[in-house]
């Protein structure tokens, strides 16, 4: 799912026409095109931020454009608000970008507010869709991009690979509690046992959603 959405990324900065602009060498004075916000993880969380920042980093590379990312500090409910986010769009816009990348369901609601509030500047908007805290209805906004992929696929195909390539020992630990993660797994399960069909070959399954209670839940599947 990494390199999938690495890749998104990638042909996502290209549609909405991300350009090199001419900037210093100096530190104080460098300039940026395209600005990374993470979700509070680090960018070498081998989810998505990291994945997100690779994209950004490989269409930077190829475009002689530049990037910098952002990683803000978490709320002591460990939650991300709207005024933290601002905080660093203000930054990335007082360093010339025009393109803000925020990755993950956590910026749903916070892309929505923050795309009406800044007209001028353009969201791209990674595995979610922008809406409104009282209403989880898509809403189209101009200056959003949203990229996404179907979760149940993904998590399909990388049970059925991991499988493919050998492994009869597999486990599932679900990294955020929400509909994205819950069906990857169902996915990765599905795949997992298709693969096993097709090989004739046992395979154990250790299974569990983020804070589940059940972390021996097996599938023993062939």
């Amino acid at each position: 799912m990494k390199k999938i959405l690495s890749v998104l990324l990638c042909v996502t900065l290209v549609a909405v026409g991300v350009f090199a602009f001419a900037g210093c060498t100096k530190t104080s004075d460098l300039r940026y095109d395209v600005a990374l916000i993470t979700d509070g993880g680090s960018i070498h969380d081998k989810a998505y931020n990291q994945s997100a920042w690779d994209g950004v980093q490989t269409y930077a590379n190829e475009n002689s454009a530049k990037a910098v990312y952002y990683q803000p500090a978490l709320e002591e409910n460990q939650e991300l608000t709207t005024d933290v986010v601002e905080q660093y769009v203000k930054l990335a816009v007082d360093k010339g970008a025009k393109y803000i990348v925020l990755p993950g369901e956590t910026f749903a609601v916070i892309c929505y507010e923050l795309a009406t509030m800044y007209p001028e500047l353009h969201f791209v908007l990674l595995d979610a869709v922008p809406h409104s805290a009282g209403d989880k209805s898509a809403r189209l906004l101009p200056n959003v991009m949203s990229a996404s992929f179907d979760d149940l696929q993904s998590g399909y195909l990388a049970g059925f690979s991991a499988v493919l390539q050998g492994n009869t020992k597999l486990g599932y630990l679900g990294s955020v509690q929400n509909d994205h993660s819950s069906n990857y797994g169902a996915g990765f399960v599905q795949g997992a046992a298709a693969a096993a069909d097709t090989l004739g070959v046992p395979v154990q399954l250790d299974y569990a959603d983020y804070d589940s209670p059940l972390l021996d839940y097996d599938y023993s599947v062939t």
